[in-house]
Formats: structure tokens, C-alpha cells, sequence
């Protein structure tokens, strides 16, 4: 049977490369810090999908066999608009 994990923060995430450049780093308060534990614990299950939020933008990764979906924000009122392409 497939698994989704939900989680309010990123277990994976580009997008402060993006934004930033391709040095730069999810701060630790935005990012699962035992990710890589987390995700291991799976391995020897059928993990298919995370889905994660937290950075207000839309993302899509795919890591292996695993899609990592970040979703953007229920509302955009506190940035007054798009906010890198999200609204």
C-alpha cells in the first residue's frame, strides 16, 4: 500500500537555492532537521509522496522514486500579493 506523509514543514526543498543561490541553505527552523532519519525509516516502505508546507510557494521535487509537494498558502494576505509566483 502506497504512503503519503504530510508534514507542515519541508523534508526537501530548492527553494532557498533558488532564491538565493545554489549555496544557499534551508534555515534550520524551516526544514524537518531528521529528515534523513524520518525518510529512512520508510525505506522499507512504499513512501510514494511528502507532502509539506511552511514556505508559502509552490514546489515540486523528485528524489529517486519519492515526490516531495510543497504547497503555497491558504491565504496571501500578509504579503499582499504574489509571493514568488505563488498567490
Amino acid at each position: 500500500m502506497p504512503i503519503v506523509l504530510c508534514s507542515r514543514v519541508p523534508f526537501r526543498s530548492m527553494f532557498f537555492q533558488t532564491k538565493d543561490g545554489p549555496e544557499a541553505a534551508l534555515p534550520a527552523n524551516l526544514v524537518v532537521g531528521n529528515a534523513n532519519e524520518v525518510l529512512a525509516l520508510s525505506a522499507q516502505h512504499r513512501l510514494v509522496l511528502v507532502l509539506q508546507g511552511h514556505l508559502h510557494v509552490n514546489e515540486s521535487l523528485r528524489w529517486n522514486e519519492l515526490t516531495f509537494l510543497t504547497g503555497g498558502a491558504v491565504s496571501d494576505a500578509w504579503w499582499k500579493g504574489d509571493n514568488w509566483g505563488t498567490l
